[in-house]
């Protein structure tokens, strides 16, 4: 009997070797294989489960696949799961009991939204996201060889690969921030086993991967408006394209004007 896919075949042997050592169910995440740390991971007793099927493997979760061994007669050994993203980040998801590029029915379908606005889809640059005031998601796709272009929100003709652009998680942390390519006020908090959400900085801000945090982005000299009422910063060119943030407040009685761009008094 042939094994089907994502199933790896022993012999008696091998078999019994596993029963007596008593393999353990979890797979190392940080080997290059799923199946060298199984002889050194001994632990928990290898077992058959509802991952490990005569009609193939099926997946632990959206990003974990199963280790299945064939014995004979149809009969399966699970030797527990591992990560697929740890195992090759070009293949994150499980899918159909292996890892895929593409993602399988485990995987959440709803984008979950973080703020109000228009948000690019992690993963997929053909699709995109719009969040109302409550949260809610509605999704769109574009046509086929149309890309989304968040510039303007709305699709656009693919004419060379870097118009396709997605958040690109390495996960070589265990928390890890990526910016998106097309814009730096938006960014991927990418957690192993769990979809990547997708943030915004607040208006005039961009993300900074070494601090992880969103600051202050100018784009041209002046004074703007910040958080509260009265708060803003300027930004004075000391560059070619290059400004420092000067942040500054009003005084006591007073409120800043954004119209105005001073300080006045008013309501906040």
């Amino acid at each position: 009997m042939t094994p089907l896919p994502g199933i790896v075949q022993c012999d008696p042997a091998t078999a019994s070797f596993l029963h007596s050592m008593k393999v353990h169910a979890e797979v190392a995440e940080d080997f290059p294989s799923a199946l060298v740390p199984l002889v050194s991971a001994l632990a928990d007793s290898a077992r058959t489960d509802e991952h490990c099927t005569a009609t193939g493997p099926v997946c632990y979760s959206c990003n974990r696949a199963p280790i299945c061994f064939y014995l004979s007669e149809g009969k399966y050994l699970s030797l527990g799961s591992y990560n697929c993203a740890a195992q090759n980040p070009a293949q994150p998801y499980c899918n159909s009991g292996v890892c895929n590029s593409t993602k399988g029915k485990e995987c959440p379908q709803e984008f979950q939204c973080t703020g109000e606005g228009y948000f690019p889809d992690p993963d997929d640059c053909s699709t995109f996201h719009s969040c109302d005031a409550s949260l809610k998601a509605t999704t769109y796709t574009c046509p086929a060889s149309y890309v989304y272009l968040h510039a303007n929100h709305t699709c656009v003709r693919k004419k060379v690969s870097a118009d396709c652009a997605t958040i690109k998680c390495s996960y070589a942390r265990p928390i890890e921030y990526v910016v998106y390519p097309k814009d730096p006020s938006i960014y991927g908090i990418c957690v192993r086993d769990q979809p990547t959400a997708v943030v915004k900085c607040s208006g005039g801000q961009k993300f900074d991967t070494k601090t992880s945090k969103c600051k202050r982005a100018c784009k041209e000299e002046g004074v703007f408006a910040a958080d509260g009422c009265r708060k803003f910063y300027e930004c004075v060119r000391v560059g070619s394209n290059k400004y420092n943030v000067v942040e500054r407040e009003c005084p006591v009685d007073k409120l800043f004007n954004a119209t105005l761009k001073v300080c006045a008094v008013g309501s906040c």
